[in-house]
């Protein structure tokens, strides 16, 4: 279950609740297991009774009335309205958000526990590479492949509206079945008034990074072009 700090999170949900104008309040999420942890705090699966459907709740520590504690507001606001603004098949759905005393909150959909990462660490690619006149839908590398067309359809889509990822990794494409979902948008970052870039003081994957990201320290569409190379290379070999 939630600690009572949690439990006072309010935050709106999909599906029936927002057809039918009701408002989903924590008291109604439980607590189901924990998905994954980082830098920024923990991932949870929660469970909706009255929409008998589970979320994927992100937990982010709050340094509460230190000096950081502005500029970490700043932060999740932006993850919550760049969230908000993507819909997209191979992009995880934003579902509700809240702050609260001792970390922020938000609420998306899908649920998936399995990534890029992991899925690369369990199979053994070697012994599945086939003649590609045998290579089919049958073979975890086509099925890889499959997996980087999506992917390159969500990094593309976000570029056509000036969104920045700004962290793409194997760690932030979730793998569910056939499915991916391009997740964690902390670092991502909306280019307006005719900027190609934005500069970042988000803490940086060096090894799927631009050398320009590293040196400048800001983010652009090429920037995640190389991130996602770099990805397809790691697929590929």
């Amino acid at each position: 279950m939630f600690s009572d700090s949690e439990v006072d999170i309010i935050t709106r949900s999909l599906g029936q609740a927002q057809a039918s104008g009701r408002h989903q309040s924590p008291k109604s999420l439980e607590y189901v297991k924990t998905l994954g942890r980082g830098g920024f705090g923990r991932v949870d699966e929660v469970s909706c009774k009255d929409l008998q459907q589970n979320f994927a709740l992100k937990i982010i520590r709050r340094s509460v009335g230190g000096a950081n504690s502005s500029s970490e507001f700043s932060i999740f606001k932006n993850e919550v309205e760049i969230l908000k603004s993507l819909v997209h098949p191979h992009i995880v759905q934003f579902a509700g958000s809240h702050t609260f005393r001792n970390s922020f909150s938000i609420l998306m959909h899908p649920v998936v526990d399995g990534n890029l990462a992991a899925f690369l660490r369990d199979v053994d690619l070697d012994a599945h590479r086939v003649p590609l006149e045998t290579f089919n839908s049958m073979t975890p590398l086509y099925r890889l492949w499959t997996l980087m067309r999506c992917l390159a359809s969500a990094v593309s889509y976000m570029h056509s509206i000036n969104i920045v990822h700004g962290d793409l990794k194997p760690e932030n494409v979730l793998i569910d079945g056939d499915q991916i979902f391009l997740t964690d948008f902390g670092s991502a970052k909306k280019l307006s008034n005719g900027k190609q870039s934005l500069e970042t003081t988000y803490t940086l994957s060096p090894e799927f990074s631009a050398p320009e990201t590293i040196e400048s320290g800001n983010k652009d569409k090429p920037g995640d072009i190389w991130s996602f190379g770099c990805i397809l290379v790691l697929v590929a070999t």
